[in-house]
C-alpha cells in the first residue's frame, strides 16, 4: 500500500468515526422518522468499516516506518466510540428495531393503502348504470392493492437492515481495531517505579485533542440532524460521497439555487447560530467544494423561503 493511500484510508476512517461519535451522543433512540436516517447512516458506517482491512493498514504504516503517532487520533476515536458504547449500552441495546421498521413501513404505504380502501368503499357504495361496470372498477381497484401488497412485501424484505443492531457491531469492531493497534504497538512497560507509556501515542488525547466545534456555525445539537439530512442529498444526488456538489442543471452548470435553498431552509429551521452569514457561505463553500458567492446574501436567500418546503419536500428539517 502506498503511503498516500495509508493517509488517506486513515483519513476515511477518521471521518467516519467522527461523524459516528458525535451521532451516537445525540442518539436518544426515540423511534421516529429521524432515527430511520440514524439507522440508514449506521449502516453506511458499518459497512464502510467492516469492509476495511484494518490489520493490513496498520501493518503497512509499520512496513513504511511510518510516525507512531500516525493512528493516535483513530486510537482515540476507537476508545471514544467503545466509551459511548458503555455508557448507553442498555439505550441501544434494548432500542425496539421493530417498532422502527413498523414505522418506516406506515410511513411509506398507509396512505396509498387508505386511498385505494377509500376507492373501494366508494365503488362499493355508489350506483352504476350496470353492474359489469361495477364489478369492472373493483377488479382494478382490488387489483391495484394487491400490487401495492406486493411492492410492500418487497420493501419490507429490502429494508430488513433496520431491524439489525448496529451499535453493537460498530462496538465490536471498534475493540477488534483498538486490539490490532495495540498488537502491533504494544504497551511496553519501563523500570520498576516508572509509569506505562503506549508506542503509538505518548499524550492525552482526552486533553491535548479538542472538541469538533464544526466552524461555530450550528447551534447546539443541530450538527447532528444537519448529518442526517446531508445524507440524504448524497442519496439524492446532490452531493457526491466525497460531499462534492455534483447537482447541475441541463446546461451542466452548477445547480447553485437547490443549494442556497437548502441553506434557507436550515436557516429557517433555526440551525444556524446568529449573524454567521459570512461563516456560513465560507463553511459550506469548503465543505461542498463550490463556489456560492453573493448568492447566498440575505436578501437573495429571502426569495427562497417558502422554496424548501417544495424542493426538498420529503426533508425532515
Amino acid at each position: 500500500m502506498e503511503i498516500q493511500d495509508i493517509r488517506k484510508t486513515i483519513v476515511t476512517l477518521t471521518s467516519v468515526y467522527s461523524d459516528l461519535n458525535e451521532l451516537w451522543k445525540t442518539d436518544k433512540c426515540i423511534v421516529d422518522a429521524f432515527q430511520v436516517l440514524r439507522q440508514e447512516k449506521y449502516r453506511e458506517f458499518y459497512e464502510i468499516l467492516n469492509q476495511s482491512d484494518f490489520e493490513s493498514l496498520v501493518l503497512n504504516v509499520v512496513v513504511n516506518s511510518l510516525d507512531k503517532n500516525t493512528l493516535s487520533r483513530l486510537s482515540y476515536l476507537f476508545e471514544q466510540n467503545i466509551k459511548i458504547y458503555g455508557q448507553s449500552q442498555d439505550k441501544f441495546d434494548g432500542f425496539n428495531f421493530l417498532a422502527l421498521c413498523r414505522l418506516d413501513e406506515q410511513e411509506a404505504f398507509d396512505d396509498r393503502f387508505e386511498l385505494l380502501h377509500n376507492d373501494l368503499k366508494i365503488i362499493q357504495e355508489e350506483d352504476y348504470p350496470s353492474e359489469q361496470e361495477q364489478q369492472v372498477l373493483l377488479a382494478e381497484t382490488r387489483k391495484e392493492i394487491n400490487a401495492l401488497q406486493n411492492e410492500k412485501s418487497d420493501y419490507v424484505r429490502e429494508r430488513k437492515w433496520l431491524n439489525i443492531n448496529y451499535y453493537s457491531k460498530i462496538y465490536q469492531l471498534s475493540k477488534s481495531f483498538l486490539s490490532i493497534i495495540n498488537d502491533y504497538f504494544p504497551v511496553k512497560e519501563e523500570n520498576s517505579g516508572m509509569i506505562q507509556e503506549t508506542q503509538i501515542n505518548e499524550i492525552n488525547l482526552e486533553t491535548e485533542l479538542p472538541a469538533i466545534e464544526n466552524d461555530m456555525i450550528f447551534r447546539a445539537k443541530m450538527y447532528e440532524r444537519f448529518l442526517l439530512l446531508e445524507q440524504k442529498l448524497i442519496n439524492d444526488k446532490y452531493l457526491n460521497e466525497d460531499r462534492h456538489w455534483i447537482s447541475a442543471h441541463e446546461n451542466k452548470k452548477p445547480d447553485i439555487k437547490s443549494l442556497i435553498v437548502f441553506l434557507t431552509g436550515l436557516n429557517v429551521n433555526g440551525y444556524f447560530l446568529p449573524n454567521r452569514d459570512p461563516k456560513i457561505k465560507q463553511y459550506f463553500e469548503t465543505r461542498y467544494h463550490i463556489k456560492i458567492g453573493q448568492n447566498f446574501e440575505r436578501k437573495r436567500r429571502e426569495a427562497f423561503t417558502d422554496d424548501y418546503k417544495i424542493i426538498f419536500h420529503d426533508y425532515t428539517f
